[in-house]
């Protein structure tokens, strides 16, 4: 079974979550090998907040099948840190994992930091997890966002296309 059929036996929850990012991580260096990252896509830094590792880890294996490079980013990174990996010129989204609601009023900040840092108009920002929902995310400034991880991963790949169209680079 390929990523593609995968991905929807997943959709379809017909494959459970861990044994999907099992799967897909075997599959990762068939059809992830050289020449399937797409420069121009950039790099995406995958956050996960508290011990949410398997939110992470699902975005990062969907983002780097579509072609981003990813960075992944351990729970006991601080946000601070975590969003200055941002200002490295070929960053172009940021996703942030968490598990608990405590972690949705830090989420509000990352904005005003990606714009302290200059970079905010450059950076795809979306934030999942449980308690995430479509309202938190928009009160955290998320440009994307969806509870489903690959339909998140198929809006961040529309939107970093678009900003590429419009800037005359695709």
């Amino acid at each position: 079974m390929g990523p593609r059929e995968l991905t929807d036996a997943f959709v379809r929850r017909q494959v459970p979550l861990l044994l999907y990012i099992r799967r897909m991580e075997s599959l990762r260096d068939e059809y992830t090998g050289p020449g399937h990252t797409r420069p121009e896509l950039g790099r995406a830094v995958v956050s996960a907040r508290d011990r949410h590792t398997e939110g992470r880890d699902l975005i990062a294996i969907l983002l780097e099948m579509n072609g981003f490079e990813v960075v992944r980013v351990g729970p006991d990174t601080s946000l601070e840190d975590t969003v200055t990996l941002c200002a490295d010129p070929d960053v172009t989204v940021l996703c942030v994992s968490v598990q608990s609601t405590a972690r949705c009023t830090e989420l509000r900040k990352v904005p005003g930091m990606l714009e302290g840092l200059g970079v905010r108009e450059k950076i795809i920002f979306n934030a999942g997890g449980g308690p995430v929902s479509e309202a938190i995310a928009q009160e955290c400034g998320c440009d994307v966002y969806s509870h489903e991880a690959v339909e998140s991963v198929r809006k961040i790949l529309e939107e970093r296309e678009r900003r590429l169209k419009a800037s005359g680079r695709c």
